[in-house]
């Protein structure tokens, strides 16, 4: 009997892109994963109505300590399992857990985040261009904001980010890089009661 799973996104932290390791990897979990009880909830996605949980992952990639002159040996790339230690940031998580509408990120995660797992709070699939599209939307209301002198807040709402959505995607169509399955991914809003029976999808592993 197949096991039921719950598609998440990893975003990978900085340090990790000279080891040719992909930014965004589908990971199929557990509906029990931790992320689902100690995962902290995007501000950001909250307001748009579609409530994502952001977790550390641990072990995590360490920023490489400096070498010593007279050494040998250069120290290899290290992880840790320390819920804090000298980790690599990750811009992705520290833009979709940033306090709205101040745009202040939260100490904890400004810095030294390390790479983070992100899964929906009603363990519907997610997907990079869910996240993808919900930073970009970010951006835009933050220019619109600027220029029309409308509050931030008043412009991150369920029914903008809505009519966003399908613009956004004709937009990613067009670049030439862009995955040939974005058709086939429903709307972050609009998902239906599917679930997940892969272990493995788009090159990820369990966590």
């Amino acid at each position: 009997m197949a096991t039921e799973r719950v598609s998440a996104v990893r975003i990978a932290c900085q340090g990790e892109a000279p080891d040719a390791i992909k930014e965004y990897q589908i990971y199929s979990i557990l509906p029990t994963h931790d992320i689902f009880k100690q995962g902290e909830i995007s501000p950001l996605s909250q307001l748009v109505g579609c409530p994502i949980l952001v977790m550390k992952l641990r072990p995590s990639l360490l920023v490489p300590r400096p070498v010593k002159k007279d050494a040998l040996i250069k120290p290899g790339r290290q992880y840790s399992n320390k819920a804090e230690d000298r980790f690599f940031e990750n811009p992705v998580a520290s833009m979709l857990m940033a306090e709205m509408p101040s745009l202040h990120t939260p100490t904890a995660w400004n810095a030294r985040v390390g790479s983070v797992l992100m899964a929906r709070v009603d363990k519907q699939p997610l997907h990079p261009l869910h996240l993808t599209i919900l930073i970009a939307f970010n951006q835009a209301a933050k220019s619109q904001s600027d220029l029309s002198q409308t509050p931030f807040e008043q412009l991150l709402i369920p029914e903008y980010f809505q009519q966003y959505y399908p613009f956004a995607v004709d937009h990613i169509k067009k670049d030439p890089s862009c995955p040939a399955d974005v058709d086939k991914v429903l709307p972050l809003y609009e998902q239906e009661n599917r679930s997940q029976t892969t272990d493995v999808e788009g090159g990820g592993v369990p966590v």
